[in-house]
């Protein structure tokens, strides 16, 4: 929980216009701080919480202007451990919104979502289309988030 909470604070420190210190960057002390803290956190398979918090940290690292290839612990670094493992995970990658968080990591950290270990994420989340929208009837998460991915893999329709 401390991991996401900090995640979406780097998220707002580094995104929020109005912010009077904005951009922050990340040699600034909020950020430069929050940093190290989930530096502290990587274990040496890449990982830091998980594979969905893994991909949640590889947006906020990229937003810090940091390049999460770089990200190691003496081991895999935070993308080698997502790429191999997204076999490994298919409850995390068994809806839309799974799938999306998957992509705007892997487009963020500038991977192709269309071949991620002979996968292509696109293709998968496109499945889950019904014609008028993805996933579960009764939310909407996972069509906003759907719809974010796609876009920022390059589906424009």
């Amino acid at each position: 929980m401390k991991i996401a909470i900090l995640v979406m604070m780097i998220s707002i420190l580094t995104c929020i216009p109005y912010v009077s210190a904005y951009p922050y960057s990340n040699s600034e002390q909020e950020v430069s701080q929050a940093l190290e803290w989930l530096r502290s956190q990587q274990q040496t398979n890449g990982s830091i919480g998980g594979f969905r918090t893994s991909s949640w940290v590889v947006m906020a690292i990229v937003a810090s202007g940091e390049d999460p290839h770089d990200w190691s612990n003496g081991g895999d670094s935070i993308i080698d451990y997502l790429k191999k493992n997204t076999n490994s995970f298919n409850q995390e990658l068994n809806l839309p919104a799974g799938y999306s968080r998957f992509i705007l990591s892997m487009v963020a950290a500038g991977e192709d979502p269309r071949n991620v270990n002979g996968t292509d994420l696109v293709a998968t989340l496109e499945s889950f289309y019904n014609g008028t929208q993805f996933g579960d009837l009764s939310l909407l998460n996972d069509d906003f988030w759907a719809v974010m991915a796609l876009t920022s893999a390059g589906i424009d329709k």
